[in-house]
């Protein structure tokens, strides 16, 4: 009878650890869907797409707290040790950082819907595309890498993060000049807008490279920043 009662409870704790998994994956697909949403209000302005943009806002949201339910549901019935706990852990970290990635997505289609009548092209336009397509980059390589469970896809990626600090502080610095020298409001705040969005998709670069740290832990209980950057630490 003993045994049959550790087993059922083996059975359930590695059913809701694979159910945790599959809402993680689905949440990571999710991120995938609004970021391609948020390059599409920021494309066109549409008023449409800015506006599905902020309402699966609340799809991510509610998802965010089924996992952390589902994780603190686990914890307190199954006591996880190990690797297990560490599953458990990341994938509140994780949940976290794709919750603040929407939030993001939602400040940048809502920026969209200020400058896109006023503008047809970004002033910067070349730094732009740089920083946004290594962040959406970044963000594509981590759904994969968690798929797989790929630690050196992880590690890449995180390295990735200095190319997008790097392009931000350039573009910061020379749409402020910019807008600085503007003697015409309207043009002097799209400037600023501008700014506001290289800002949030540093933002989600830096998410993405949280989410690297938490599956390189999670498979290896190191911590990358004081393996790659001791003297961070």
């Amino acid at each position: 009878m003993r045994r049959d009662n550790l087993t059922d409870r083996t059975r359930h704790f590695e059913r809701a650890l694979e159910n945790l998994k599959n809402k993680i994956q689905h949440y990571l697909q999710d991120t995938l869907f609004v970021i391609d949403k948020t390059m599409n209000a920021l494309k066109t302005g549409e008023e449409n797409v800015i506006r599905e943009v902020e309402d699966f806002d609340d799809v991510m949201d509610e998802t965010h707290r089924q996992i952390e339910n589902a994780c603190f549901d686990i914890i307190t019935r199954f006591h996880p040790l190990a690797e297990d706990l560490r599953l458990v852990v990341t994938a509140m970290k994780l949940s976290s950082d794709l919750e603040r990635i929407g939030d993001m997505c939602v400040n940048i289609a809502q920026s969209a819907r200020h400058i896109s009548r006023k503008l047809t092209g970004f002033v910067l336009e070349d730094i732009f595309e740089k920083m946004v397509n290594t962040t959406i980059g970044m963000l594509q390589g981590i759904v994969e890498a968690y798929f797989k469970m790929d630690t050196e896809q992880a590690l890449e990626i995180w390295k990735r993060d200095d190319v997008v600090d790097d392009l931000y502080l350039l573009g910061r610095e020379k749409l402020l000049e910019m807008a600085a020298k503007e003697t015409n409001i309207t043009r002097a705040r799209i400037l600023l807008e501008e700014t506001f969005i290289l800002r949030y998709f540093e933002r989600i670069a830096d998410h993405v490279t949280n989410i690297a740290e938490e599956i390189y832990y999670m498979k290896t209980g190191k911590d990358v920043k004081k393996l790659l950057r001791p003297s961070d630490s």
